[in-house]
């Protein structure tokens, strides 16, 4: 696991790392208010009767559950926050 803080490796003027900070915060929060809207509750899951047998209907499981939010992210990243920190 890498553990890397590119904040202190930025330049402190002009308020550089501060800019740094703020745009990364902004991301995180991007992130995290598209989760919350994906992940809202919906309708619990239904059984489908076909014939004697039951099928579950399901919403995906581990990574493809957020593949809205990878891609989501894949977009802010290469759109919003590339143009805010090459400003």
């Amino acid at each position: 696991m890498m553990n890397w803080n590119v904040v202190e490796h930025l330049r402190d003027v002009g308020g550089c790392r501060e800019y740094f900070s703020a745009v990364i915060a902004g991301y995180i929060s991007a992130v995290y208010q598209h989760l919350q809207q994906v992940e809202q509750p919906r309708t619990p899951v239904r059984r489908r009767r076909i014939g004697s047998q039951s099928q579950v209907i399901s919403e995906p499981l581990g990574i493809g559950r957020f593949a809205t939010t990878a891609e989501f992210a894949k977009q802010l990243i290469n759109g919003e926050m590339a143009q805010k920190l090459y400003k």
